[in-house]
């Protein structure tokens, strides 16, 4: 999810084999355009730059640009070479060869050779030759300025963090660190050459992009970190995990402050930061596959503290709720909140009456 560059619309990608993004116009809370660009999959990141040029970058690791009154992509861009599918064998008995189609099938001689025996030829199973789908990316995230895009490698035991320049979408970085695939980026408020990255192994990496090398590494999360929020000030650091917990981190003092525990029920999906820096807005499922959305104070807290709950909304009843995956906050009222969830709804709710005030409905759930 992402706010247009005139700050009129809300760019909400898909989830699904796909691609598409709406643009739904904020005060009137109806769709105003639709872009389509064909099977490359879920949206992952949106980004409007200067002369209307809409850019998402989706699971199959493929950069589109679309014209903003133009439905259809101008430009598709494969982002890596081993997103190409490749071939890949199995041996199985002739007495399965039923379930494969004529053109898989190979049939493949083996020679064995016995001491003081001549050699014996025999053909006695089959090669399938199947061709695969590219394993999907699972984080993607436009720079601030919109020049870069950083992506997570995928169908690799240990990911890489891919950085390219959108302008000539040429790879720039390709830096190895993390041990399980990565979920999510945030890129450092102040300094573009410094990147953030949560991952299934529990960790958070900051990066120098220049020096192509990792400055720190942030532990304590059991879980996979699935987002991650910096402070305009570059001072503190925010990140939601599988473990059901929200962690607030120093920057400055590389450690982490405090946890925020006790209030989801299910993992942390994504996480905002009010524009004062007073407030933390968290989200993710009910205990029983519903939606939960959470509202912490993180001013005026001790080191020992753990994060205040203001207030919370919990459905519980995941038929009338899916779980809340994305929201953004307006820029000119931070009091507004959208959340986009996997039951097929955009909702903006108004944060001092907990209370959503406009429901646009969708055709799949998304991602952003």
């Amino acid at each position: 999810m992402q706010r247009s560059r005139d700050g009129t619309c809300v760019l909400v990608g898909f989830e699904g084999d796909q691609t598409k993004i709406c643009a739904y116009n904020r005060a009137e809370g109806c769709k105003e355009m639709e872009w389509n660009g064909g099977n490359e999959g879920s949206v992952l990141a949106i980004q409007e730059t200067e002369g209307g040029c809409v850019w998402a970058s989706t699971a199959n690791l493929t950069l589109l640009r679309w014209r903003r009154n133009r439905q259809d992509p101008e430009q598709v861009m494969n982002l890596h070479p081993n997103t190409q599918r490749k071939s890949h064998e199995e041996i199985v008995p002739k007495d399965q060869m039923r379930r494969f189609m004529p053109w898989e099938l190979e049939e493949k001689i083996f020679v064995q050779l016995e001491e003081g025996s001549p050699i014996h030829v025999s053909i006695h199973c089959v090669v399938v030759r199947k061709k695969s789908k590219p394993l999907p990316c699972w984080a993607a995230s436009f720079s601030k300025e919109g020049h870069m895009l950083a992506c997570a490698e995928p169908g690799n035991e240990r990911p890489r963090v891919l950085v390219f320049d959108l302008p000539s979408a040429k790879l720039q970085q390709s830096i190895e660190g993390h041990e399980k695939g990565i979920l999510s980026f945030a890129w450092h408020p102040l300094q573009s050459s410094i990147l953030l990255s949560g991952s299934y192994d529990g960790t958070i990496r900051m990066w120098d992009l220049k020096a192509a090398k990792c400055l720190k590494i942030f532990r304590g999360h059991a879980g996979g970190v699935r987002t991650i929020s910096v402070d305009e000030s570059a001072t503190f650091m925010y990140s939601g995990s599988g473990d059901h917990t929200l962690k607030m981190w120093d920057l400055k003092l590389q450690a982490c402050l405090r946890s925020f525990q006790g209030g989801h029920p299910s993992a942390v999906l994504d996480t905002r930061l009010h524009s004062s820096g007073d407030f933390l807005y968290s989200c993710g499922g009910g205990p029983l596959g519903g939606a939960c959305i959470m509202l912490w104070e993180t001013k005026g807290l001790h080191f020992s503290d753990s994060g205040k709950l203001v207030t919370s909304w919990i459905q519980i009843n995941p038929k009338k709720a899916g779980a809340v995956t994305v929201m953004d906050l307006c820029e000119e009222s931070p009091d507004f909140l959208v959340t986009g969830a996997t039951d097929k709804s955009l909702a903006c709710w108004r944060v001092v009456r907990w209370k959503a005030s406009r429901d646009a409905s969708l055709g799949k759930g998304f991602l952003a």
